[in-house]
């Protein structure tokens, strides 16, 4: 493991025998899994911005303490991803894989005021797969609400050619502006051919992405949300930091605690959000 400097933000790189990934200090945000002798399986914009206030585009974005648009003039999904986080702690395990844990508190924050005291880490455990885990603290004497969501970006080959499974008779609702967001039920696999942006509910299911090469498999606990995510053409020509024609080569599949699923943050006890993922072999 070494500290350096990438897209001009200090950033941590591990490589092992299993796996290497890139994790930037910046909203304490893994931007690069890539299992040994294969490709990256985050997608990353080469449009996104790496400065302080703003959030990449790509990768595992942390959205927290709140999911979507709060309020007109508040960030969207959350102020964390927007500031630096500080490494707290790394290990070499005997295993030849890489734990690596990085914290934020409401004192590091110095492009929003936190509502409550806080203490946020985000653990990455790399090796045959990535693991990452997002753990909140309460600091302040009443509980509070604080949704989370892990706004993971996956790269495919061609979004023609992808197939999600794993929520075949999961209830979900739209949220694409203009449709109906009455509770639906999903039938065999999703395909994605259009603008997508669904909130899988009650679910803890595992969910596997396929394309013409490879299979993704993407597991989570804390979480009784799955959202699937891609912006197509006509939203994602309107994002100034997404990739040109980028809507064809990724898809989100989200770990999300939020709406019915918030977290309640309860004085002084950790409440963690974990998502795993691993090419299948």
């Amino acid at each position: 493991m070494e500290i350096t400097t990438v897209n001009g933000i200090e950033s941590i790189v591990v490589e092992n025998s299993f796996s290497s990934a890139v994790i930037s200090l910046l909203g304490g945000h893994i931007t690069s899994f890539v299992p040994a002798g294969k490709s990256d399986l985050l997608w990353m914009s080469n449009k996104s911005e790496f400065a302080p206030g703003k959030a990449i585009r790509g990768g595992v974005p942390v959205c927290w303490p709140w999911f979507g648009d709060k309020a007109p003039g508040l960030p969207k999904h959350g102020f964390v991803r927007n500031e630096m986080w500080y490494l707290r702690s790394h290990a070499d395990l005997a295993d030849g894989s890489t734990v690596v844990t990085l914290e934020i508190t409401d004192r590091d924050v110095k492009f929003f005021k936190p509502e409550f005291p806080f203490t946020l880490q985000m653990t990455f455990y790399i090796g045959k797969h990535l693991e990452i885990t997002l753990t909140a603290i309460n600091e302040g004497d009443v509980p509070v609400e604080a949704p989370v969501a892990l706004h993971t970006y996956f790269s495919v080959g061609d979004i023609a050619d992808v197939k999600i499974s794993g929520l075949d008779k999961v209830q979900f609702s739209e949220r694409v502006v203009g449709a109906d967001p009455a509770l639906q039920t999903q039938h065999g696999d999703i395909i994605i051919d259009r603008e997508v942006d669904r909130l899988y509910v009650d679910t803890a299911d595992t969910v596997v992405i396929r394309d013409a090469e490879r299979k993704i498999i993407v597991e989570k606990s804390g979480s009784r949300t799955c959202v699937v995510w891609n912006p197509w053409i006509e939203k994602s020509s309107k994002l100034p930091d997404f990739a040109d024609g980028g809507y064809r080569n990724m898809v989100c599949v989200e770990a999300l605690a939020a709406f019915d699923d918030t977290r309640v943050l309860h004085p002084g006890v950790p409440v963690s959000i974990t998502q795993k993922i691993t090419l299948a072999e």
